[in-house]
């Protein structure tokens, strides 16, 4: 009967132990599915934000583009006004020539003060965009590294022996 009785008792005490395993195991397998879930919510989230950063990057790379085709008509018509001043310097027959050279030269330097200025503002618009463009890709190439790094963590914790 005593033997009976030691055995039953251990039985229960194997019983107790098997459930707090059990509960153990449980509760590791729900930690696990809330870190697995956890770590996919951040690369979904980090992978949003790198397409997002990489669309302005575009978005700033074609206004770039823009500024410089900009540029490239201010200076031809920066070139063209100082040819025209240089031809309004040339005395015209019918006309006073020192009159008309004066009042031309007067009119191409307003002008080419205009188009200068204009040229500074759009060659600053331009700095600012390249700027703003290595600034995304900057931000885009840690957003990587860190969807990288999540990748990593999750498949070392995938492949993490489980504890028996």
């Amino acid at each position: 009967m005593e033997g009976k009785a030691r055995l039953e008792q251990r039985l229960d005490e194997t019983v107790r132990e098997l459930s707090a395993q059990r509960r153990r195991f449980q509760e590791e397998e729900d930690r696990f599915r809330e870190t697995t879930n956890d770590l996919k919510r951040q690369a979904d989230s980090a992978k949003k934000q790198m397409e997002d950063e990489k669309a302005q990057a575009d978005k700033l790379r074609l206004e770039l583009i823009s500024l410089r085709e900009e540029l490239k008509v201010k200076t031809m018509q920066i070139d063209e006004l100082s040819k025209k001043l240089q031809e309004s310097l040339t005395p015209s027959k019918n006309d006073n020539p020192i009159v008309l050279a004066n009042k031309k030269a007067r009119e191409f330097e307003v002008k080419y003060e205009e188009a200068k200025i204009e040229i500074e503002s759009l060659t600053t618009n331009l700095i600012k965009a390249k700027e703003h463009a290595d600034q995304y890709y900057k931000m885009s190439q840690s957003a990587e590294t860190e969807i990288k790094n999540l990748h990593d963590l999750h498949t070392e914790y995938i492949e993490k022996p489980k504890p028996n």
